[in-house]
């Protein structure tokens, strides 16, 4: 009787799908137990989701498969596959009755559009690969693409020779391949000693690829001047998708800094920073073509002004050094032209002691003295250089601006600090 339950017993395992028998040796009889049926496939979740091209470009895709019940089986690989393509493995999680599994997808290659993921496990109860599981991802694009500058570019604040052509490079990382898709590139740049001067070259791409997952665009184009000239420069990038993205702007100048000096008294500055600061070696440009400098110290209570004259022996000079942040007299005794180089000051502050100033101005652009004013909340006052005034100076109106290569007065209410930024 016991041997008919048994086997009545190893029946309903088999057709439950969770059973099978042995027969050993003598009279017993063991029942195994084991998984006949796939783990159940399910997914949890793929992020981002919709992917909106942005980068890097790749998505995680996390599954879960369930085993249990009678025989509780652990699952051992997930596969997975997109439009019906070849079958790839997942990494699976710690064991479990009910364990996850994740991969890691590079989604550039992608078309835009929606695409049918599938996915299906295995178990170590012997089962094979079960029905998949069907999940719909959406890929779009709404990200502008990263733009960059990349040698040859000139680094930001450069000097070239006047008539040099200068090679512009721009480095575009994209979800969607710019050239192939309708996208593109433009370098435009504006000569700032100009009122209104714009130039647009088109430039094309040089099939120059990097990376094996992703897709760049790169591409030479050149800016020349013919004469003395600060050019701000940036690139402009679109894709096929409408997206466009610009990059950070930049500065080449053309020439070295020239500042033209009248026979007299002229009020000026040297905007760059000077790597030897001596009055002899800023001015040595025009040795011979002036005798005297003189600069206001507003932090010397006793003795404000400071003088260099080639008259005087070099002990009895109080004024030794000329630096981008002092704004100084020099007295020209012929038409000459103060050429100079040095490093762009990205920031300069400036300090300032209660009462009158003489600062320079160490900045490539010019600025609106309303600008400076709201930027200065203690400026009382600004005075420029003016050949026809009296003393060569007067008061600067609201419409006006401060010019690279000018010294200035400024008068403020109390000790503070003026920053000047390059751009």
């Amino acid at each position: 009787m016991s041997n008919i339950c048994a086997v009545a017993i190893a029946i309903l395992f088999v057709l439950l799908g969770i059973g099978g028998m042995s027969i050993e040796a003598g009279d017993s009889i063991r029942y195994i137990a084991t998984d006949a049926n796939p783990p159940v496939t399910f997914f949890d979740n793929i992020a981002p989701d919709p992917y909106l091209g942005t980068l890097p470009d790749d998505a995680t895709l996390t599954v879960w498969v369930n085993d249990s019940g009678l025989g509780d089986s652990i699952p051992n690989a997930v596969r997975y596959n997109v439009d019906g393509g070849p079958w790839l493995p997942m990494t699976p999680g710690p064991p479990a009755v009910n364990r996850s599994f994740t991969v890691v997808i590079d989604l550039h290659n992608w078309t835009l559009g929606n695409h049918i993921i599938v996915a299906n496990g295995s178990d170590d109860g012997g089962v094979t690969y079960g029905p998949g599981f069907q999940y719909e991802y959406l890929i779009t694009d709404i990200t502008e693409p990263e733009v960059t500058f990349v040698p040859p570019t000139p680094a930001d604040g450069a000097i070239a020779a006047i008539g040099t052509q200068i090679t512009v490079r721009i480095h575009a990382h994209d979800f969607v391949d710019i050239c192939s898709y309708g996208g593109g590139a433009t370098l435009w740049w504006k000569n700032s000693t100009e009122t209104v001067y714009t130039k647009n070259a088109p430039m094309m791409w040089d099939g120059w690829v990097q990376g094996s997952n992703h897709n760049y665009f790169i591409d030479d184009s050149s800016i020349v001047e013919i004469e003395y000239a600060q050019v701000t420069y940036y690139g402009l990038v679109w894709d096929g998708n409408g997206n466009v993205a610009t990059s950070p702007e930049r500065l080449i100048q053309f020439g070295d800094p020239w500042i033209c000096l009248d026979p007299g008294w002229n009020l000026i500055s040297i905007w760059l920073i000077q790597e030897n600061t001596t009055i002899e070696q800023v001015l040595s440009p025009i040795s011979g073509k002036y005798d005297s400098v003189q600069y206001y110290d507003a932090f010397n209570s006793s003795d404000h002004w400071k003088t260099y004259s080639v008259f005087k022996p070099n002990q009895l000079n109080d004024l030794t050094d000329i630096n981008h942040t002092i704004g100084f007299w020099i007295n020209a005794t012929e038409w000459t032209g103060l050429s100079f180089d040095g490093e762009i000051s990205l920031s300069t502050n400036i300090t300032l002691k209660a009462g009158w100033n003489l600062v320079g101005y160490p900045r490539c652009e010019i600025t609106g003295v309303d600008d400076v004013f709201a930027s200065l909340p203690e400026l009382e006052r600004i005075e420029c250089f003016d050949p026809a005034a009296p003393y060569r100076i007067r008061e600067m109106e609201s419409l006006e601006w401060l010019s690279p290569n000018c010294g200035y007065w400024f008068k403020v209410s109390a000790d503070c600090v003026w920053t000047v930024n390059w751009w």
